[in-house]
């Protein structure tokens, strides 16, 4: 037989051979794949080393589900109006020494987030106070506005907008404006880390009254891992060169479904505090958080 003639018999019956050993999925698994929600991958895997001649189909399947959750979502989008899609939480802290000082303190901070075919919005508001032995040590309140305008999953431009008064770090009121480009460099279901840079203003008026006015650059990170189902840690971070910078930590551990407890770490870096204030605040908190 010639030699040509022969390889194509060969392959011919291998693909065939391939084609004959290839089976639908069972209609059990079908349904067991669909109900897997977030652990569908697992289930897949799982699914594949069990019905190996039906791995192609199961392949097709989870990327046709994929598919089909991320056109579902797109017309969600769509179809949202102004109050829709809101997500956020609100955060409650509260400290209290005795000993040879006798400090209280309580923060109370509130983060809404809503998702849009294009657009983002977030919102922001903190109140920190603290007393120590009767006295104020510390007294800082801000809101900040975000938009972020998005071209694709991952990269998108920003405008942000905040009001802060910190008096123990020497100002009564200070405006920021800023606005970039930010990219979200991770992106999946246990990790994200979005980063952001861009030109910034600031307008700040100090506790004598004194008024200053700053062009600078912003840059900001936030980073997000779920360590395990009930654990997340998280950083959020701000730098506005010359001026100032900003840094929280935090470790939370679900409890429930809208139920968390954090402890974290904030770090407050002033680079020109008033005569007689330290450059650096730091605090570390134990609060329970609200998702809704």
């Amino acid at each position: 037989m010639n030699k040509t003639i022969f390889t194509a018999a060969v392959l011919a019956a291998t693909t065939m051979a391939g084609i004959a050993a290839a089976e639908p999925i069972p209609p059990a698994v079908e349904m067991m794949i669909r109900d897997a929600g977030g652990d569908v991958d697992t289930i897949a895997k799982v699914a594949k080393q069990t019905h190996p001649n039906s791995a192609a189909e199961i392949d097709a399947l989870v990327a046709g589900m994929a598919t089909q959750r991320e056109a579902d979502k797109q017309a969600r989008l769509a179809r949202a109006g102004i109050f829709d899609n809101w997500t956020g939480q609100g955060e409650a802290g509260v400290a209290y020494t005795t000993g040879n000082t006798q400090d209280v303190g309580a923060t109370i901070s509130v983060g809404l987030t809503r998702e849009g075919l294009y657009f983002r919005h977030k919102l922001k508001a903190l109140v920190d106070r603290q007393k120590s032995n009767g006295k104020m040590t510390r007294n800082r309140s801000l809101a900040d506005y975000e938009l972020n305008y998005k071209f694709d999953d991952r990269l998108y431009l920003y405008g942000l907008g905040g009001w802060e008064r910190n008096t123990f770090a020497g100002f009564s009121r200070r405006f920021t404006e800023s606005g970039g480009a930010g990219y979200s460099l991770l992106k999946t279901e246990d990790l994200s880390l979005d980063l952001t840079a861009g030109p910034a203003f600031q307008q700040t008026r100090n506790i004598g009254g004194q008024r200053e006015n700053e062009i600078t650059v912003r840059g900001g990170l936030a980073f997000a891992w779920s360590v395990t189902g009930n654990l997340k840690l998280s950083e959020e971070a701000a730098v506005l060169l010359g001026t100032q910078w900003t840094s929280t930590t935090a470790l939370t551990f679900a409890l429930n479904d809208a139920l968390s407890s954090r402890v974290s770490f904030d770090v407050i870096h002033e680079d020109n505090p008033p005569p007689g204030r330290k450059a650096t605040d730091t605090a570390t908190r134990l609060s329970l958080v609200y998702g809704f």
